[in-house]
């Protein structure tokens, strides 16, 4: 049988002196984070030696990525391939005890920058399904449509099913007559059609580029993107760079749905820190679920799972929405 290849410590072999440090943040962006806590990571080394160790002995290619913790901090100390400072180009970067590839750190960098850019232009409304987030954005666009008919207004998702997702709510609320919308503001919201973030963002084939950007921002007033929990750290900067200052920003999604594919829980971080001296002011939760009942079937399950505290099947016994089969064989999961 061919032997598997481990691509992170071929990527760390080229970083002599920092192929522990250079083997950590590569395979930690393989499973989505895009940093490194140096203190915690320290603790991980003694644990990940040891799994390493009961599958067979260690050889001396293994030495090089699983190191003492000392020998670990030895490897974040400013050098041929470390820095601290963000302007000085290298290709891992330490700050406040976290480390990054300097790709990433650009754009955790970018987004921050950005979010203080727009000020009060930026906004989230947070929630998870039948909470009212688009209903709630349909309600703010048709009093801007109201206040200004000329209004530039771009939507967008991830994917082209979420954007369709995202007309479709949209058409809703301006043809459901207990929204009292009036006809000339009807015309204007049903006008109105969702793209994927790459055609908005003007996508360049063959290329990390887009046409929109930092020098030649999206010509919008408002721009409203749908589904942000699935996009990750790269698209994030990219998105927030191309939107021009007096642009209103709306990013709609589920904290605790649909992780991004690539590295960077952005919209995630972002609703956690909602606190946070940047992002006070800016979150807006929606808990109350219009679609599912709290205390039953859907609604009690997902709350369960996202909190952790499931644990007893015979809940949701006679449950009409809810069936939990417990006579799966455990050897499927071992």
């Amino acid at each position: 049988m061919q032997e598997s290849i481990d691509v992170h410590k071929i990527f760390a072999k080229y970083f002599s002196g920092c192929e522990s440090l250079a083997y950590a943040l590569s395979s930690k962006l393989g499973e989505g984070n895009i940093c490194i806590n140096i203190d915690e990571y320290k603790k991980e080394l003694f644990l990940i030696k040891e799994e390493e160790g009961a599958k067979e002995s260690l050889d001396e290619d293994d030495l090089l990525f699983l190191v003492s913790p000392e020998e670990f901090e030895k490897q974040c100390i400013p050098g041929k391939y470390v820095t601290y400072s963000e302007d000085e180009l290298k290709p891992f970067v330490i700050r406040d005890r976290t480390a990054y590839l300097h790709r990433y750190f650009q754009y955790e960098t970018q987004i921050i920058n950005n979010i203080k850019r727009l000020g009060d232009n930026f906004y989230i409304i947070t929630g998870g399904p039948g909470t009212g987030k688009t209903y709630s954005v349909a309600l703010k666009l048709a009093e801007l449509y109201r206040n200004n008919p000329g209004l530039r207004v771009a939507l967008a998702a991830p994917t082209g099913k979420a954007g369709s997702r995202m007309n479709e709510a949209i058409k809703d609320f301006a043809g459901n007559p207990k929204n009292n919308i009036e006809q000339k503001i009807k015309d204007k919201l049903t006008g109105l059609k969702a793209h994927t973030i790459h055609v908005l963002l003007g996508y360049i084939p063959n290329s990390v580029f887009f046409r929109y950007d930092e020098n030649n921002r999206l010509p919008y007033d408002v721009v409203i993107i749908d589904e942000c929990s699935m996009i990750d750290g790269a698209m994030m900067a990219k998105l927030l760079n191309a939107i021009d200052t007096g642009t209103r920003l709306y990013l709609l999604g589920d904290k605790d749905q649909l992780a991004s594919v690539e590295a960077g829980s952005v919209f995630g971080d972002m609703c956690r820190s909602k606190d946070s001296e940047l992002m006070i002011g800016k979150v807006e939760l929606k808990m109350k679920s219009w679609r599912f009942e709290a205390d039953k079937g859907i609604g009690k399950f997902s709350t369960e799972v996202i909190t952790g505290s499931f644990n007893n099947p015979e809940n949701y016994d006679g449950d009409g929405q809810i069936i939990i089969d417990t006579s799966f064989s455990k050897e499927l999961f071992d």
